[in-house]
C-alpha cells in the first residue's frame, strides 16, 4: 500500500492535508482541501489531477469522507507511516 501511495504522489498531498486538519482540529470540507490538492497536482506533472488525488487518498484509506462533505484523516497509523518514510519536498 505504501508503494502504491508513493507511486501515486500521495505523500506530496498528505503532509499539507494533515497539517490543515491538525490546524482545524478536525474534519475539513472538500472546498478546504481543493486548493491543497490543486497545488500538489500543479507542482508535479506526474501527479494526478486534484479529484483523482483525492480519490487515491480515499482508496488507500488515508483520508475519507464521513458525511456531508466532511473529510477526515483515515487510518492514522498509515498516514504517520507515510509521513515518516518520506521527506518533505522543497
Amino acid at each position: 500500500r505504501f508503494m502504491e501511495g508513493e507511486t501515486r504522489s500521495v505523500e506530496a498531498a498528505l503532509r499539507p492535508i494533515a497539517s490543515l486538519m491538525t490546524a482545524r482540529q478536525g474534519p475539513a470540507r472538500y472546498g478546504d482541501l481543493k486548493p491543497v490538492l490543486r497545488s500538489v497536482a500543479a507542482e508535479n506533472e506526474e501527479a494526478p489531477d486534484a479529484v483523482a488525488l483525492l480519490e487515491t487518498l480515499n482508496d488507500l484509506g488515508v483520508i475519507w469522507e464521513t458525511a456531508d462533505d466532511r473529510w477526515e484523516m483515515g487510518i492514522p497509523g498509515f498516514a504517520r507511516y507515510i509521513l515518516k518514510r518520506t521527506t518533505p519536498r522543497p
